[in-house]
C-alpha cells in the first residue's frame, strides 16, 4: 500500500512539473532575425550584365569575425585573371564596406544598414564624397537571373534629395541589380551560383 502511495505521489510530480511548462511560442510569433544581405560561402559567384558584357565576381575568402563574416570578392576576367573587387563585413547590422578595388575604405562605411525599417537613412563617405542611402523597403525585382524579394537602398550622391542610383540587395547572395537614375544605366545579376 506504502508502494502504491509513493508511486501515485511520483507520477503527480512528475505531471505536475509537466503541467507546469510554458507552451513553445509559436513560429509567427518568435522574433524574426535579420537575413545576412551577402554571400558567406567561398566559390559564391555573380555574373552581372555591365556595359554589355558579363562581369564576374567571385567569394574568394570568408572569414568570421564577431557578429558576422568578412567576406572577400574578386572580379575574374575572360583569361582567368583575378583581381580584388570589395571586403565587406556582413553581419545582422548590415554589410560594411571595408575596402575596394585593393584599397581601405577610411571610414568604412555601410552599404545596407539593419535591423531594415523603410525611410531608414545615414550618411556615408565614399572616397571623399558623402552620400545619403535610404532603404525604401522590401521589393520584389525581376532580373535574368530571376525574381528575388530584396532590400533597395537609394543613393543621394547629388545631396539635392533625389535619388541617383539604387541598389537592391537579396539575402545570402547581396547586390542583384544596381541601377543609375541619371544616366539609366545598369547592372543586373545575370546569374548566381552559391558557394560550398
Amino acid at each position: 500500500m506504502i508502494r502504491a502511495a509513493v508511486v501515485v505521489c511520483a507520477l503527480a510530480l512528475v505531471a505536475g512539473s509537466f503541467g507546469a511548462s510554458a507552451a513553445p511560442v509559436p513560429k509567427h510569433l518568435m522574433p524574426k532575425d535579420e537575413p545576412l544581405l551577402f554571400p558567406t560561402k567561398v566559390g559564391a559567384r555573380h555574373v552581372s550584365i555591365w556595359n554589355g558584357r558579363d562581369l564576374v565576381e567571385e567569394v574568394s575568402k570568408v572569414t568570421p569575425v564577431e557578429g558576422g563574416f568578412e567576406v572577400e570578392t574578386e572580379t575574374v576576367s575572360d583569361d582567368g585573371t583575378r583581381k580584388h573587387c570589395q571586403t565587406v563585413v556582413a553581419s545582422k547590422r548590415g554589410i560594411l564596406w571595408t575596402h575596394y578595388e585593393g584599397k581601405k575604405l577610411d571610414p568604412a562605411c555601410w552599404a545596407v544598414k539593419l535591423p531594415h525599417a523603410e525611410g531608414n537613412s545615414w550618411q556615408a563617405n565614399w572616397g571623399g564624397q558623402v552620400r545619403t542611402l535610404t532603404t525604401t523597403g522590401w521589393e520584389e525585382i525581376e532580373v535574368p537571373a530571376g525574381k528575388f524579394r530584396a532590400i533597395r537602398v537609394t543613393h543621394d550622391e547629388s545631396g539635392k534629395g533625389n535619388p541617383d542610383s539604387s541598389m537592391w540587395y537579396a539575402p545570402e547572395i547581396g547586390c542583384v541589380t544596381w541601377y543609375c537614375t541619371n544616366s539609366k544605366v545598369g547592372r543586373p545579376l545575370k546569374s548566381f551560383t552559391p558557394g560550398k
